[in-house]
């Protein structure tokens, strides 16, 4: 695979990563600090995912824009995957470490 290629697709991985980061910071900025009600917890979310979004999206596509909707299929698949594998894998290994702990 050339490098004009593999880039968008690292990049599309990073993206997806942002994405999980994005929704496990938003649960634990919620958790430490604020409990007040369901609509303030909501609106929370929702800013603290927003601005780590948009700030990953603007800096990609500002920086690396041509070369993401030149190869925009890699790019869209690998954030899927990148976004979907982190939180499978962690599963699997604190899983997997909880069981070899308990006996």
């Amino acid at each position: 695979m050339p490098t004009d290629q593999l880039f968008p697709v690292v990049l599309g991985f990073v993206l997806g990563l942002a994405f999980a980061l994005a929704i496990f910071v938003s649960d634990l900025a919620v958790r430490r600090l604020i409990h007040v009600g369901s609509l303030l917890d909501v609106a929370l979310r929702l800013a603290v995912f927003a601005a780590i979004v948009f700030g990953a999206s603007h800096l990609i596509g500002s920086f690396f824009g041509p070369l993401v909707r030149a190869h925009a299929l890699g790019f869209w698949c690998s954030c899927v995957v990148g976004f979907i594998a982190p939180p499978w894998l962690a599963h699997f290994y604190f899983g997997r470490a909880e069981r070899n702990n308990a006996g």
